[in-house]
């Protein structure tokens, strides 16, 4: 979440009472009313990957004008993501079906979304569509021996990439 604080100061003694209309490049994103000590405080949660021109504007009371505030931009970047990655069985034996389960943690509150490719080694195993921040992929086609497993997440437009691995044994 952010904050955004707009302070009114007037030239003259009084506290100035009304509201003001917090604008991101020129849509309203909220309106609050301004408090005893000449402040309006709007908090969001939740904004768009990118840059945002924020302007507030207090339209004046019955004893003070209006005023416009410069313009602060805001940039939002995407969160960070961490990828854990399980084994449904481990040790296992040639031949048996093992499901791996990869869990995309956003930073913040939301759900990552796209595809969780697994791999053995530098070998694709699939890429699998995350629902609900998890992926799973069930195989019995791996060969013995001590395998370094991995699931990547690219990322997508609000959370940045992450992979999870694990050593899966095969008898």
């Amino acid at each position: 979440p952010v904050t955004y604080t707009a302070t009114v100061r007037p030239g003259v003694s009084g506290t100035p009472t009304g509201s003001v209309v917090f604008t991101d490049g020129g849509t309203t994103i909220g309106t609050v009313a301004v408090n005893g000590a000449g402040q309006a405080m709007l908090t969001l949660a939740n904004q768009v990957v990118g840059s945002h021109p924020i302007v507030a504007t207090y339209g004046g009371d019955a004893n003070f004008k209006g005023s416009v505030s410069p313009t602060l931009t805001q940039v939002v970047n995407r969160a960070s993501s961490a990828t854990a990655l399980a084994s449904s069985v481990n040790p296992s034996t040639t031949g048996q079906n093992v499901t791996f389960t990869a869990t995309v943690v956003p930073q913040f509150t939301g759900s990552a979304t796209g595809k969780v490719t697994f791999r053995n080694g530098s070998k694709s195993l699939g890429a699998v569509v995350l629902s609900g921040n998890v992926a799973s992929l069930s195989t019995s086609a791996l060969p013995a021996g001590s395998l370094n497993i991995t699931a990547s997440y690219p990322g997508n437009a609000n959370f940045s990439a992450s992979s999870g691995s694990l050593t899966q044994t095969i008898d």
